[in-house]
């Protein structure tokens, strides 16, 4: 066991236009019962008054780093915070977001319990809807990590493949900022946000030999408000999904995994993008289609068709896109309506008769596996 009990944690805070949301986010963080930690709060070129709030909060507590700089768009702005960062745990905390005070003692605590070098401590996270309206606003503890159990030892992520096909939800980790540094893991730099957080999320997981999940929720995360997803008005915001499945393969392919867990893993994250673009764009726009055949020449038809965790419909509509000879497994059926249930079940539980309104939302996407 680790004799540094106080390690300091460096917390990245990228900026971008977020005044309305940004004390909330820093004082959660500087609020924390673990105290040792330096906040890099990284303002990317913001027109509103972020910068001002930024200043301010630092004029209160010394902890807090202002970086002032031109907009590169969320990836530069994060690398710039590993690059800065002295910490020897790294957090990245989203700008509209918030933490829970417990969050970093109970991580580090965790970490610290065993002997040897951990590279990644991953959570659950809360998920807020509905955050614009005080009357309709719920908070529940996110199923995409339904059953996973806390880890008893530092494994990697063929024993969890779950954790690659929900949030990439970098947010919910602490990063040992000597992983990142000796496996040279970095943000892809996009213009904007651009869903960087895909591509490190596949690279650090794949990577990390010594990863740890703690079945706990601290991070309290605003979900997309209902339809501001609807219509992309620009051909790159349609294909945006599906790029980044395709760069996340990429990564799959270069570090030589072979592991089927987690090429399922892999392909179910690629249906749930599929069926996000289809609610989002609609089933008819041919840049969904194009993005869809395209993501799926490059999935294993053996993989799909033996994943318990894809309904027939997905197969279906699978082997019918790409022409690839379809074989049906009852057992397999059976599997994937037990699995349904029992997510189903959890789900409901977690969040109550919000989850009515969110099934009625998406029917019409899902309709289109037939």
């Amino acid at each position: 066991m680790s004799t540094e009990k106080t390690p300091l944690i460096s917390v990245i805070v990228p900026v971008c236009n977020v005044e309305k949301y940004l004390t909330q986010c820093i004082s959660s963080i500087l609020s924390q019962s673990y105290k040792n930690l330096e906040v890099l709060a990284i303002n990317d070129g913001s027109t509103d008054q972020s910068l001002a709030v930024l200043e301010r909060l630092a004029a209160l507590d010394s902890r807090v780093r202002v970086i002032d700089k031109p907009n590169e768009g969320y990836g530069a702005t994060c690398n710039r915070g590993l690059n800065e960062a002295r910490g020897k745990w790294i957090s990245i905390i989203e700008p509209d977001d918030f933490i829970g005070f417990q969050m970093f003692a109970h991580m580090v605590k965790f970490a610290e319990s065993f002997s040897a070098p951990i590279d990644i401590v991953k959570t659950s996270f809360w998920r807020v809807q509905y955050w614009n309206d005080p009357f309709k606003e719920f908070v529940y503890k996110t199923p995409d990590f339904q059953g996973i159990k806390t880890t008893k030892k530092p494994v990697t992520v063929g024993l969890i493949p779950r954790l690659l096909e929900g949030h990439p939800s970098i947010w919910t980790c602490l990063y040992a900022k000597a992983f990142l540094d000796k496996e040279n893991i970095r943000f892809p730099e996009y213009p904007g946000a651009s869903w960087a957080d895909n591509p490190f999320m596949m690279e650090t997981l794949l990577k990390a030999r010594a990863l740890l999940y703690l079945d706990e929720a601290f991070y309290y995360y605003r979900c997309d408000l209902p339809e501001s997803t609807r219509f992309h008005d620009t051909p790159e915001k349609v294909m945006l999904p599906f790029e980044r499945w395709q760069e996340m393969q990429e990564i799959i392919e270069r570090n030589h995994v072979k592991d089927k867990r987690i090429l399922k893993a892999h392909i179910n994250r690629g249906f749930r993008y599929l069926q996000g673009a289809i609610f989002d764009d609609g089933w008819k726009n041919p840049l969904v289609q194009n993005g869809m055949r395209k993501m799926f020449a490059r999935m294993d038809p053996t993989l799909v068709i033996r994943d318990s965790a894809l309904s027939n419909k997905q197969k279906r509509l699978f082997f019918t896109e790409t022409g690839a000879p379809q074989k049906y497994h009852p057992t397999l059926a059976l599997a994937y309506r037990a699995r349904l249930l029992k997510r189903s079940w959890e789900y409901f539980r977690r969040k109550g008769l919000g989850a009515l309104k969110d099934k009625v939302d998406r029917y019409q996407a899902q309709r289109r596996y037939k």
